[in-house]
């Protein structure tokens, strides 16, 4: 069975919990983020070349990639750092756009961050890739109606800005844990 004719059945693995740190240079205003695989946040200031970085914030978040049961099918997801949920902070944000106007139909719209390409513009996943996450998680809807959307985090209009929900796995981290 090829692996583009097979019903999928994704499974998660490898995953690595950690943060996804978002980072800001006070002298030029450069906001970037990145995954931590640490048990806290990085929280240290530090300079880069012309840049002074300073933390902004930390969102518990899991990287992983997936696996066909059916067919043996991978999907690599390394250039993933976290999925998000549009909090309706920005009017004139795409991703709200699409988002509310998605509700409507039942559809809950996220947003796939992934690592900056090296000339600093949002990554993004393929098709391949963003095909393997809308199944994976649509294969788990419960609810009747209810589908998932997971567009490009490109669709995010200002990082600086957001104030997305990082999907998280539960029991990352200790309850006790204080960020």
């Amino acid at each position: 069975m090829s692996a583009n004719t097979c019903e999928h059945e994704w499974k998660i693995i490898d995953a690595k919990d950690g943060f996804i740190i978002t980072e800001k240079c006070f002298h030029c205003n450069d906001i970037r983020e990145y995954f931590a695989r640490e048990l806290a946040p990085p929280k240290e200031e530090y300079r880069e070349g012309p840049h002074y970085y300073n933390f902004m914030a930390a969102a518990q978040t899991i990287q992983f990639d997936l696996f066909c049961e059916k067919c043996g099918t991978v999907v690599s997801l390394s250039n993933l750092m976290a999925i998000m949920q549009c909090e309706h902070c920005i009017d004139s944000c795409p991703l709200n756009l699409i988002s509310q106007s998605a509700e409507e139909q039942k559809i809950w719209a996220y947003g796939a961050l992934c690592y900056a390409t090296p000339d600093g513009k949002e990554g993004t996943l393929n098709i391949e890739q963003l095909r393997a996450l809308n199944e994976f998680f649509n294969a788990r809807i419960r609810s009747v109606g209810k589908k998932i959307l997971i567009l490009p985090g490109f669709f995010r209009a200002d990082p600086a800005n957001c104030k997305a929900i990082i999907l998280t796995d539960v029991g990352m981290l200790p309850e006790d844990e204080d960020l």
